[in-house]
């Protein structure tokens, strides 16, 4: 167990090394493409002064991590996570954001067809429903937050949630379909103080076939628990619920001990073979199959 463990210490600092900063995504439209819904003023400041501030913040934490570690200053560690979840959180979530929105002459509005809506009639009974306990649960988010249609790997159901701050959708259990910014920035200008009225005009704008994309990916390969979707790797004391991202396995038991973790975890055998698109979609690099310190933990425990 302790060789496992020693060997387990040696790749993530390896990877600490190797771990790419992450840049601001280019939006698939226009700032003012999803007006009137949202306008482009909005669009415009959320995306180049919020989310940019997001990733340089992530970016300048991570070098700060990088170089903590390299010193073995643990102390130091344990106080750059939370800068680490909230501006890496605050990347992730927007990423996701911008593409679950599309103008309706890309797509945008209208409602989910396909599987997802089978789900999502499932759960809710019915789309207006669904609607219904999305704006409910994310107008009643207090402060500033985000509210979530996501995938539980364990009930293998869609549910409604909501994180606050920048935490991430994962950090709940789900996996992320939709996301929802009630952050005061996302609407303020020009719906004031009426969360509700935002929540109503968002639906125009919904990209239902990306939100559909996301689901069957979830549904096809249920990762552990902290995944992100878009994050990469967070190096070092990154456990469940606090950096909410996945640590990178390579050599060559991986995929041995990734299918061990995930039959543990979930009951069933697990394929970390992906075709180009899941990859492409995951934003994981080839032959880097993912999994949680909790699992390895687990496996290196048993």
């Amino acid at each position: 167990m302790l060789a496992s463990r020693l060997a387990f210490s040696a790749r993530r600092a390896a990877s600490t090394r190797a771990i790419s900063t992450v840049t601001l995504p280019d939006l698939p439209y226009d700032f003012g493409a999803l007006e009137p819904s949202i306008s482009g003023q909005i669009m415009e400041i959320h995306h180049q002064k919020h989310h940019q501030t997001y990733v340089n913040n992530y970016n300048a934490t991570l070098e700060q991590y990088a170089e903590a570690e390299s010193k073995g200053d643990h102390a130091k560690l344990l106080t750059l996570l939370p800068a680490l979840k909230f501006n890496g959180g605050g990347h992730v979530n927007h990423s996701i954001f911008w593409t679950n929105l599309a103008p309706k002459n890309q797509g945008g509005g209208g409602e989910p067809e396909g599987e997802l809506r089978k789900a999502i009639d499932q759960e809710f009974g019915s789309f207006e429903n669904f609607k219904k306990t999305m704006a409910t649960k994310s107008a009643a988010v207090q402060g500033s937050g985000w509210g979530w249609l996501g995938y539980s790997p364990e009930t293998k159901r869609v549910g409604v949630v909501t994180s606050p701050n920048q935490d991430p959708c994962s950090t709940t259990g789900y996996v992320p379909l939709l996301g929802i910014d009630v952050w005061e920035h996302a609407y303020y200008l020009q719906y004031k103080n009426v969360r509700p009225d935002y929540l109503k005009a968002i639906w125009e704008v919904v990209n239902w076939k990306n939100v559909e994309e996301r689901y069957l990916v979830a549904k096809k390969h249920c990762w552990f628990e902290g995944v992100t979707d878009t994050l990469p790797v967070v190096p070092g004391l990154v456990v469940d619920g606090v950096g909410g991202s996945p640590v990178p396995l390579t050599g060559d038991n991986a995929d041995k001990l990734i299918k061990q973790a995930a039959k543990s975890r979930f009951g069933h055998n697990f394929d970390t073979k992906m075709d180009e698109g899941v990859r492409k979609s995951w934003q994981l690099q080839p032959d880097q199959p993912q999994f949680t310190v909790a699992d390895w933990n687990r496996q290196t425990d048993e």
